[in-house]
């Protein structure tokens, strides 16, 4: 039995890692160490993580030039990666930013990386917030699925005269 039960979840998760990457969307973060807020770079809602570096290095790239930093720009790296589904964002200090990904709403990723960034910086930007959805590759969320009508369930007084009737010899006409 114990065998049986291992073998079940070792296919189980086998079939989740073949099929998990058809339906991922992906999102980068780039920046070059040191400049964060010069250089700050956010790609998110790719079919692929190779892309969503891609454009997260680029965007990082064209940060530094824009901000007069080009002999740093071939320096940007990739700092975080996101997976799956969700709103991203990221708040900026004077010293630095915080990010978040994965949340529910734009909002909840909104306020997640602001209570980051003022846990770590006493300057961070209370307007102007960068968020993004991450959401390539999933069925749309527009319409809930149908549900199947639920029936009223029978009162108590409906199950007792069913039980009184059930005992009957000979059933009156309210339990026909």
């Amino acid at each position: 039995m114990w065998v049986k039960n291992k073998f079940k979840f070792l296919v189980c998760a086998l079939s989740i890692l073949a099929f998990s990457k058809a339906a991922c969307a992906f999102s980068s973060i780039a920046v070059v160490d040191g400049n964060v807020n010069s250089t700050f770079s956010a790609a998110g809602n790719y079919e692929t993580q190779e892309k969503a570096d891609r454009s997260a290095l680029a965007g990082c790239r064209a940060n530094a030039k824009k901000n007069k930093l080009a002999k740093l720009a071939g320096k940007c790296e990739i700092v975080m990666r996101g997976k799956g589904t969700g709103y991203g964002a990221v708040v900026c200090a004077t010293n630095g930013c915080n990010w978040s990904t994965g949340y529910e709403s734009k909002q909840g990723a909104v306020d997640a990386a602001y209570n980051a960034c003022a846990a770590n910086y006493p300057d961070c930007q209370q307007s102007n917030i960068g968020a993004w959805a991450d959401f390539a590759g999933f069925p749309s969320a527009a319409a809930p699925p149908p549900q199947p009508e639920m029936q009223t369930p029978p009162s108590m007084t409906d199950i007792y005269r069913a039980r009184w009737c059930a005992k009957q010899s000979s059933p009156p006409p309210e339990c026909r």
